[in-house]
């Protein structure tokens, strides 16, 4: 046997054994991601929590409506219907889906500027937290929304 085939089937040896735990471990620790719980009065202004995440400004009012500024123009869905140059997504109401707004000034951002949001937000019946892949997702009376920049949907 050759040194040359000798260092090459030790350091095969080498990588192999040093990678498998790390494939094991990340095979392992596969799961849903649960972000931490947010103190709401560490959002509030007011009787208004306002949080921002990845630019998108957001408030949850104290009846449980969710209104988010969005941080640039975007597309989205809701059921079949598609929108355009939406500036706004609310959820304010039980009888509707989440829905655009209509995306005059920036309704939902203090002067200052919104705090941002660390793990997940529950406040007035509401509930919105950042995921794993920078999206943020909101719920509140019965409905459902999620943005994902350049993108949005709503049920």
């Amino acid at each position: 046997m050759t040194t040359e085939s000798t260092i090459g089937k030790a350091l095969a040896t080498a990588i192999a054994a040093a990678t498998l735990p790390i494939l094991a471990a990340g095979v392992a620790s596969a799961g849903p991601y649960d972000p931490p719980p947010a103190n709401p009065d560490d959002y509030l202004v007011g009787d208004t929590a306002y949080f921002q995440f990845q630019g998108h400004n957001c408030a949850i009012a104290p009846t449980g409506d969710v209104g988010c500024d969005l941080g640039s123009s975007m597309q989205m869905t809701v059921g079949d219907e598609f929108f355009t140059d939406v500036r706004e997504i609310l959820l304010d109401s039980s009888g509707y889906a989440a829905h655009p707004g209509p995306g005059v000034g920036t309704p939902h951002t203090l002067p200052a500027g919104n705090r941002e949001l660390t793990g997940e937000l529950d406040y007035a019946g509401a509930s919105c937290s950042p995921g794993l892949k920078a999206d943020l997702r909101c719920e509140s009376n019965g409905h459902t929304f999620w943005v994902w920049t350049p993108y949005a949907s709503g049920s």
